[in-house]
């Protein structure tokens, strides 16, 4: 949530998304600033709630004022996470999870390799931002398993990229006690 021409006080955009069941945390970003233009995102108006997602990074989602609903908002948010991690049918990899979802400790995570690959896995909080390089190295063709040590992480939500050959996959993460 962020105010594009920078003069709203942060009690305020804090006021508004509590009165809007939008209760701050880690997964709730707020900020004011004059750099922001708004009508990039499909239109003018504050305050705004914007979902954006996919290699071009298109607008899912844009509430203006007092249209939020939250069935719109998640349904958005699951769109621009599925056009996202959009799997290519030729891709280096195969039958990918993860186990167990939700994860307390640890989660292994399984995939199979048509080919001997490089292998790089990264850990990412629900706003973006990196937690953790996890693994990075080659693997062999065929069963694979890498672990994820999740015992430091908060409860929430998180995505595990796995990146192999020019593929990538996202997996959503689970972390609770």
């Amino acid at each position: 949530m962020c105010d594009d021409l920078a003069n709203t006080s942060c009690t305020s955009l804090n006021s508004w998304a509590n009165t809007n069941t939008m209760p701050q945390s880690a997964f709730s970003l707020r900020f004011s600033n004059a750099a922001i233009n708004m009508t990039d995102y499909g239109a003018a108006g504050m305050p705004k709630i914007v979902v954006l997602g996919g290699p071009n990074h298109d607008v899912f989602f844009n509430s203006v004022v007092n249209t939020f609903n939250a069935t719109n908002l998640q349904t958005a948010i699951n769109n621009a996470l599925a056009a996202t991690a959009v799997e290519d049918i030729n891709s280096a990899f195969s039958n990918i999870s993860l186990f167990p979802v939700p994860s307390k400790n640890q989660t292994t995570l399984s995939l199979d390799l048509k080919s001997k690959s490089d292998v790089k896995v990264e850990l990412y909080n629900l706003v973006g931002k990196k937690v953790s390089d996890v693994f990075n190295n080659e693997l062999y063709s065929g069963s694979n398993e890498i672990q994820i040590n999740t015992s430091d992480l908060t409860n929430g939500i998180y995505f595990v990229k796995v990146s192999v050959a020019d593929r990538n996959k996202i997996l959503k993460l689970v972390v609770s006690e």
